[in-house]
């Protein structure tokens, strides 16, 4: 792989010939707006996001004004950051808000966050009259390589964690490696740990590649440099790939 490359991972959708894509990349939020018109055509006009206050504080720029550019209009709705905000009561405010926001089925959600997001904003949209589609955009390395691919949904009750939920398939998945360089260190190593759990079940190869991963976080710990992210681009298609496979 090049500096600034975007690898695309096709993953096939259970039961049906279709499949979407997800790209791994560094400055991938810049093209959020082109993502979503080529994965959703051209009847889209509107989308919901949904963040929460912490990550939609820094990439909301980014995201809108990309966005804009493909002329689709976006509303925002944040929820509360953490497991205890994954549950029945904040699924019911996302749906209150796609309905006040008017989002049609011919329109998109878009989550915007880590895992609590991407299960929460998921649930609702598999809801939302019916279903109407998604697009995950990760920001946890733990989110990238595990919890965006395979389309379960869910929110936690005081029945247990993650028994009630959906299956509901993304239309794309945008993981921009550049956002890990806010990633709390404590959340790094725990999408690590993850990579190293993939790799130690997959096989020799896959083991590698988290090692090359772990290096260059030892000598980049912010991800700033090229090299850096497109190890860490590499490495993501790559477990991608074993979780979809």
């Amino acid at each position: 792989m090049t500096k600034g490359e975007t690898i695309k991972v096709g993953v096939r959708i259970p039961g049906e010939a279709a499949e979407y894509q997800i790209l791994c990349g560094s400055g991938l939020l810049e093209s959020t707006g082109a993502v979503v018109r080529a994965a959703l055509g051209g009847d889209v006009r509107r989308v919901a996001v949904i963040s929460n206050r912490k990550v939609f504080g820094l990439y909301r720029e980014r995201v809108e004004r990309s966005l804009t550019r493909a002329g689709i209009s976006a509303g925002s709705f944040m929820i509360g950051d953490g497991e205890r905000f994954k549950t029945l009561r904040t699924a019911e405010k996302i749906l209150g808000f796609l309905n006040t926001a008017g989002i049609k089925r011919g329109d998109a959600v878009i989550a915007l966050g880590g895992g609590v997001v991407g299960d929460a904003a998921g649930f609702a949209a598999s809801l939302h009259l019916r279903g109407v589609r998604l697009v995950q955009i990760p920001t946890t390395l733990l989110a990238m390589i595990d919890s965006s691919v395979g389309g379960k949904t869910g929110v936690n009750s005081s029945f247990g964690k993650n028994l009630i939920g959906t299956f509901h398939q993304p239309a794309a998945v945008i993981a921009d490696v550049s956002v890990l360089a806010t990633l709390d260190p404590r959340e790094m190593s725990a999408g690590l740990f993850e990579a190293v759990k993939h790799g130690a079940i997959s096989g020799e190869k896959l083991l590698r590649t988290t090692e090359k991963m772990i290096d260059a976080r030892k000598s980049d710990p912010r991800l700033n440099g090229a090299e850096t992210r497109a190890v860490f681009a590499k490495g993501i298609a790559e477990h991608v790939r074993f979780k979809a496979s």
